[in-house]
């Protein structure tokens, strides 16, 4: 064997060693780039719903600035139109009710008063009829 043959046989046997220690590597490099591939679909998706998230939010804000809103016109409403309503409704009561207590005692007694005369008219009816 000559020289170049030789030469031409250990570049032969080197490219295969070569080439069989690179075929793991040019795996692991496309495994890299799909993992890649796949983080930045990830990342998108995640942009996504974070985008998604900060509109939902921006909803929220304002749906709670309008449930404020709407407490401030209710907390108006009750202090300027219930509130007096109720403190004219009290005004009323208080005294009608203490009229009705004082005539609760009168009326009792115009009831005693009552059964009594019923008692006495009906013994001055019977006495009149044994009169006559």
């Amino acid at each position: 064997m000559t020289d170049n043959e030789l030469l031409l046989a250990m570049s032969d046997l080197i490219d295969k060693k070569m080439t069989e220690q690179l075929q793991p590597l040019k795996q692991d490099v496309r495994d890299m780039k799909q993992d890649i591939q796949e983080l930045k679909q990830e990342s998108r998706d995640m942009k996504q719903d974070i985008q998604e998230l900060k509109q939902e939010s921006r909803d929220m804000k304002q749906d709670i600035q309008n449930i404020k809103q709407d407490i401030r016109k209710i907390n108006l409403r009750i202090e300027n139109e219930i509130n007096p309503n109720i403190n004219l409704i009290l005004e009323n009561y208080v005294p009608a009710s203490k009229r009705y207590e004082d005539a609760s005692d009168k009326i009792e007694a115009m009831q005693a008063d009552i059964d009594l005369l019923k008692i006495v008219v009906t013994e001055h009816s019977g006495k009149l009829q044994a009169i006559s």
